[in-house]
This record gives C-alpha cells, sequence and structure tokens, in this order.
C-alpha cells in the first residue's frame, strides 16, 4: 500500500489506478485501496463515487469511506466526531497526497462541531491535536 500511496503523493494517478486495481485483484476487501481508488478516479477526472457506495453498502461504518463520499453529516453522527477518528482519517488523506486544500473546509466544519456524547466517556473526544493539524494543512496549503 505504500507505493500506491507514493504514486498518488507524486501525482502518477494512472499508476496509482493500476496499482489500486493490483491490489483489489488480491483482496477486494481492502477498503483503504477502494477509497484510494475513488479518490484517485475523481482527481482524473472520473466519477468514483460508487466505488464508495458500494463500500459503504458492505461497510457503512467505514469513517474514511463516508467522509470521502462527502456525506459529512453522517460521518459525524457515526464517528461520534471523535479527535482520533478525525486525525486518522486526516493522516490517511495526508500520507495518499490527497490534501491539504480540498479537505481543509471539511475539516474546520469537523473541528467546529460538537463531539457525540456516549454512555462511556471518551477523554480523547476532543483533541488539541485536531487543531494543530488544521493549522499544519492551512501551512501546507500555502507552501504547495
Amino acid at each position: 500500500m505504500n507505493w500506491l500511496c507514493l504514486d498518488c503523493r507524486q501525482g502518477d494517478l494512472e499508476t496509482a489506478l493500476q496499482h489500486c486495481e493490483a491490489v483489489l485483484d488480491t483482496n477486494r476487501q481492502n477498503n483503504k485501496a477502494q477509497v484510494l481508488k475513488a479518490l484517485v478516479l475523481g482527481k482524473l477526472g472520473r466519477d468514483g463515487s460508487q466505488v464508495l457506495a458500494d463500500l459503504l453498502a458492505v461497510d457503512p461504518l467505514d469513517h474514511w469511506a463516508r467522509h470521502a463520499s462527502g456525506d459529512v453529516e453522517t460521518f459525524l453522527a457515526q464517528s461520534r466526531n471523535d479527535a482520533q477518528t478525525v486525525l486518522d482519517i486526516v493522516y490517511d488523506y495526508v500520507d495518499a497526497g490527497f490534501s491539504p486544500g480540498g479537505n481543509r473546509a471539511c475539516w474546520n466544519y469537523t473541528i467546529a462541531s460538537a463531539a457525540h456524547g456516549v454512555a462511556v466517556p471518551n477523554p480523547l473526544e476532543r483533541s488539541q491535536l485536531t487543531h494543530y493539524a488544521l493549522a499544519w494543512l492551512t501551512w501546507q496549503c500555502r507552501v504547495a
């Protein structure tokens, strides 16, 4: 998967798409490869929404797929807007080179939204790291 992320970061999207298909040939249940395929298709000007819809039909709790599909409201509700979940997804986008500009507004909205309450308190439901990550994404936009 690392070489797939490297292809994306280097902007070699056709090779990235070929590598996505190679990964999915050996493991059709690789959620990360499916999300990356949808993102690569989008960058290539093709529609990747069906890839995400198919993934979400099988795994409706895949937070990265939900976020990538643009359904931010459901993402916030299902993930409870948990800080660690938000950070994990930010880092998934960044690792694959799909940052920062396109997602900065969404992360701003996510950070500004309240965390959803749960029966068992989560000490990390809010974290300053989300603000640091947003600042870093903003800085990346300026230097990119």
